[in-house]
């Protein structure tokens, strides 16, 4: 009876030990699943984080680089990345350093190259003495590939970079004619940059005839809307002379031309009196702007009331500006072929260069171009077709 008595005393005792030995190995066991599944964790979350990013940039391939990405879109985009990736991380205890890699790229970001996304992040270890061996953190990869999604398809090259035509202004100032000669309206209708046309047409007959009112305009279907006081530069003009216009020995209106105009027709009206200033390189390019006769007169006095001995002086003011040059009509070329697109060009009055972005293609029909038809742009611009 006491031998069995301190057998099984003995039993639980060597129970107790063997506990007592295997609980350690237990909970080290136990804490590293657990930091086995932490650490799976993390990796699967990292994976799907690179994952997300790779998506996004496959899909927005411009807006990367960020030096050459000025664009608000792009800066958007890269912004949207970063927080759809910061936003896909989720529970896990290997946080993602900040800020996240940018994507990178293959030779072009032309659709089917591929666009990669790689990232990392530390891991803390907690179970004793795996971190004695492992060490206390341990660092996380994970990386995806996407194809790239978004843009050309096909023949995709790098487009030659496009300089914008420099802005100008297709309105021209309506110049104040009343109480001008015919042929000084003319001359302000010409220097203020038109070319629709004035009437009426040059004619000895009403030259020196003077304007009553102002210039009546007529557009051209295709005129841009210009502020009051302005006309689209094609636009075409029309006086309202006096008639009848004055006779031969009548004295004419010379305001509004040249010096050398005025004298001529002073001249060629009958008059045998002297004209002042007299003829000199200086003056002779300046603008009528005031007649004065000896004796007294106003334009359209005949004899007997002036003499054809009569004199006059005028006075003058610095020459008109040379007008500004006229703006060239775009050609439309989409859908033609691009073995006429230069000669097209050509005759629309341009003088920039044509550039075709697949030149190894040649011919094709045209799909695209920089430079919208129809519009008015300065004649030195250029343009770049498509196909």
């Amino acid at each position: 009876m006491f031998t069995v008595f301190r057998h099984r005393r003995h039993s639980r005792g060597q129970a107790l030990v063997e506990f007592a030995l295997l609980v350690p190995v237990l909970l080290l066991l136990l804490l590293g699943a657990i930091d086995f599944g932490r650490l799976f964790l993390g990796w699967v979350s990292l994976q799907n984080v690179a994952r997300v990013g790779a998506n996004f940039a496959a899909v927005h391939p411009d807006a990367w680089p960020a030096g050459s990405a000025t664009s608000a879109s792009a800066a958007t985009d890269r912004a949207r990345y970063e927080s759809l990736m910061l936003a896909s991380v989720g529970a896990t205890d290997c946080p993602v350093a900040t800020p996240l890699p940018a994507p990178s790229f293959g030779l072009t970001k032309n659709p089917g190259d591929p666009v990669r996304v790689d990232l990392s992040c530390q891991f803390t270890v907690i179970t004793p003495l795996i971190d004695a061996v492992v060490g206390k953190h341990i660092t996380l990869s994970a990386n995806s590939i996407f194809p790239v999604t978004s843009g050309c398809v096909a023949d995709c090259g790098s487009s030659p970079a496009v300089t914008p035509p420099p802005l100008l202004s297709n309105c021209r100032t309506v110049p104040q004619v009343d109480g001008l000669s015919v042929a000084g309206a003319r001359l302000a209708w010409t220097a203020a940059g038109f070319t629709g046309g004035f009437s009426p047409l040059s004619s000895a007959d009403l030259e020196t005839a003077t304007v009553h009112g102002s210039i009546a305009i007529t557009l051209p279907a295709d005129a841009e809307a210009c502020p009051s006081g302005k006309a689209f530069f094609s636009s075409a003009g029309t006086v309202t002379p006096e008639l009848p216009a004055p006779a031969p020995g009548c004295v004419p209106n010379l305001t509004g031309v040249t010096v050398a105009a005025a004298r001529a027709s002073w001249t060629a009206a009958g008059f045998t009196g002297s004209f002042t200033p007299p003829q000199d390189a200086t003056t002779d390019p300046k603008i009528v702007v005031l007649q004065t006769t000896s004796p007294s007169s106003q334009p359209g006095d005949c004899p007997p009331a002036i003499p054809a001995t009569a004199t006059v002086t005028v006075s003058y003011t610095d020459p008109l500006p040379p007008p500004p040059p006229a703006p060239c009509k775009v050609p439309s070329f989409i859908g033609t072929s691009s073995t006429l697109a230069q000669a097209t060009w050509t005759a629309a009055n341009f003088t920039g260069s044509l550039t075709f972005t697949q030149p190894g293609k040649l011919p094709y029909t045209i799909q695209t171009q920089s430079l919208v038809g129809g519009t008015y742009v300065a004649c030195g611009s250029s343009i770049t077709v498509t196909r």
